[in-house]
């Protein structure tokens, strides 16, 4: 269950125009930007694998424009 810290936080982090409301555009975005996030090898999928490493923690602080 989401207490109402965690709501608050998710409306900051999602609500990109500031109007108190979500649109399905900052929705979309924001799960793309954890997607993309998640998928390390930039395959365009998931796997089960980058998606325990991402629940997990997996590649918190890396450097995400490091192109090798």
């Amino acid at each position: 269950m989401m207490g109402p810290g965690m709501m608050t936080m998710m409306m900051i982090l999602v609500d990109t125009d500031g109007d108190g409301a979500l649109s399905l555009e900052e929705v979309q975005a924001a799960h793309a930007r954890m997607f993309n996030y998640a998928d390390t090898d930039k395959d365009g999928k998931l796997t089960r694998e980058e998606l325990q490493s991402f629940f997990h923690g997996g590649g918190f602080g890396r450097d995400d424009d490091d192109d090798d």
